[in-house]
């Protein structure tokens, strides 16, 4: 599949736009979809006017990490929810989708991460245990500072932190 140079990630609530090689859609993306190689993509602004679609640009990206020479511009439809187009979460995993659709979908998706290490007044790096938003323990990691990872004992304590955190019934 040849991939047009100038292409529009268009969601809405989770739903997102996509084409075939002609330009025609909406299309599902599957789930787990192995085949030879892409054949559906995001639709070109051209592709869109056809279709009738008004859209409002967010942001642009260039994804040549992905496909040399390719624009992405990030789009919110002013339509209502398109229940017909698949869902971003079938997009990612569906190789049928062409690797920019893929990599500009999975690159919008929200992660929690943590970056904050939590010391007590030894240096010493502290685990905490929630249970729903409860505090239910909290302990030191042994042989683990914020400027080491090095802990020969991990397995043993893991156990014992595990233990440690459930709670009982």
């Amino acid at each position: 599949m040849d991939h047009p140079q100038h292409v529009v990630h268009l969601e809405h609530d989770g739903k997102v736009l996509l084409v075939d090689d002609s330009g025609e859609g909406p299309h599902e993306a599957v789930k787990g979809r192995v085949i030879e190689s892409p054949i559906l993509r995001f639709p070109t602004p051209v592709e869109l006017s056809a279709m009738g679609i008004e859209w409002t640009s967010k942001r642009t990206v260039s994804l040549t990490d992905v496909h040399p020479d390719v624009r992405v511009d990030f789009g919110y439809p002013a339509i209502a929810w398109p229940s017909h187009w698949p869902w971003k979460d079938d997009l990612i995993s569906d190789n049928a989708v062409h690797p920019v659709a893929r990599e500009s979908v999975y690159r919008t998706i929200h992660r929690v991460v943590s970056k904050v290490i939590v010391t007590d007044a030894d240096g010493m790096v502290l685990m905490v245990a929630l249970l729903g938003v409860t505090l239910w323990a909290c302990g030191r990691c042994p042989e683990a500072t914020s400027t080491t990872t090095n802990i020969p004992q991990r397995d043993a304590y893991v156990r014992r932190w595990r233990n440690l955190a459930s709670p009982s019934t």
